[in-house]
């Protein structure tokens, strides 16, 4: 891009130069004043030419998946011309990629070592299931706690921590913050059985049992009529 200044500090040296060569002198002045930056005209450098059919084939080479041709021509284009916009985001975007492909890895091996130590009966549920949900979170989206587990689960699966050390860490991370003072642990609640007072025996009179008589059925008697005598 070719700005009004810029044209002026050219025109001024090309006079100059050859006005001495033709044994005068003459020396262009620019009059007048401007705001900011205006733009004249605009053309491609040596450098600008040269990186663009480069800029283009690593270009198809992304499209086809080929990350790593593409990475290593727009790295050819940002030699050539360090202020190649298109270039510099092409190397972002495989950055990212390489990122969460390196991500992805990590995760899996993580998974799989916290899923050996629960099947081997050294991690318990609760612990397995929330590193497993730790694991998978971006770094940004832990709290603070979270994000001092999940510094204690990547030093267990690198073999920096023990599992006793780890689980003892984050029981010790999942209690209440006290008051600096121990908290003292409450004690079960007694349950107090009510029993039924006692009664002293006393000799209580015995009842003497009287016999019961039972009358005998008395045979029913069945008045017939007299006969009628004529």
């Amino acid at each position: 891009m070719v700005t009004i200044n810029e044209l002026y500090d050219y025109v001024y040296e090309q006079v100059s130069q050859h006005a001495r060569q033709m044994g005068g002198s003459m020396h262009p002045i620019q009059k007048g004043s401007v705001k900011g930056r205006i733009y004249l005209t605009q053309y491609e450098t040596a450098a600008q030419k040269q990186a663009k059919p480069l800029h283009a084939q690593a270009q198809a080479f992304y499209q086809a998946g080929k990350l790593g041709e593409a990475y290593e021509l727009w790295q050819r284009v940002i030699k050539l011309v360090p202020e190649h916009q298109a270039a510099k985001q092409g190397l972002a975007d495989i950055e990212n990629w390489r990122e969460e492909e390196r991500r992805q890895e990590d995760l899996e091996r993580k998974q799989s070592i916290l899923l050996a130590l629960y099947h081997e009966g050294k991690l318990p549920s609760d612990e397995f299931e929330l590193g497993m949900v730790l694991i998978e979170k971006r770094q940004h989206d832990l709290t603070a706690m979270e994000s001092k587990i999940r510094k204690l689960l990547d030093d267990l699966a690198d073999e920096k921590i023990s599992v006793a050390i780890y689980l003892n860490s984050v029981r010790l991370l999942r209690k209440p913050a006290g008051t600096g003072k121990t908290t003292p642990v409450p004690k079960p609640e007694q349950k107090i059985e009510t029993k039924e007072p006692i009664i002293p025996k006393t000799k209580l009179p015995k009842i003497s049992k009287a016999k019961k008589t039972i009358p005998k059925p008395q045979p029913k008697v069945i008045h017939k009529a007299a006969p009628l005598i004529p």
